[in-house]
């Protein structure tokens, strides 16, 4: 381990199935222009480190990254770069789940561009206000992740190895 890499110890049931609770990770710095669609990134807010994969990068202006939890139904939206703190080294997994991290990252990634393409336009905007018409829950786009997202059927139940 160099210098610049740090070990996290993954809390909450986001990444799962293939980061699980209890599980060790290492996190190396990285730059912007070495960052990929796919990959895996920690994150600060507030007090916690939250570890999530990027679903889009902005270079522009105030660079910034979009990220989403494998088994999070909405993603978490952009977060500024000055808030990331490294790229999960991928070799820190368990040799049995290191290849499903590309086919579930594959998933992930095209269920997000159906998801936004589906609800941005003018049927996710019919969708949306006959939602708001007769439930408060987001029925179709919780629908929708049910179905793209097999894994998120078996999710576990948030189990905690510190009290908060």
């Amino acid at each position: 381990m160099s210098a610049t890499d740090k070990r996290i110890l993954c809390l909450g049931p986001s990444q799962w199935p293939l980061l699980r609770d209890g599980d060790w990770i290492r996190v190396r710095e990285i730059s912007l222009s070495d960052l990929r669609r796919g990959d895996w990134i920690v994150f600060r807010r507030g007090k916690l480190q939250i570890c999530h994969r990027v679903l889009e990068i902005n270079r522009v202006g105030v660079p910034s990254v979009y990220v989403k939890g494998d088994s999070n139904t909405f993603p978490d939206g952009w977060i500024e770069w000055t808030e990331v703190q490294g790229r999960v080294d991928l070799s820190s997994l368990p040799l049995t789940r290191r290849p499903m991290v590309y086919l579930v990252g594959a998933v992930v990634r095209l269920q997000y561009w159906i998801f936004r393409g589906l609800f941005a336009g003018p049927l996710g905007r019919w969708a949306g206000r006959l939602r708001a018409r007769w439930t408060s829950e987001p029925i179709f786009s919780q629908l929708f992740f049910r179905l793209t997202a097999p894994w998120a059927w078996f999710r576990p139940r948030r189990q905690w190895r510190r009290s908060q």
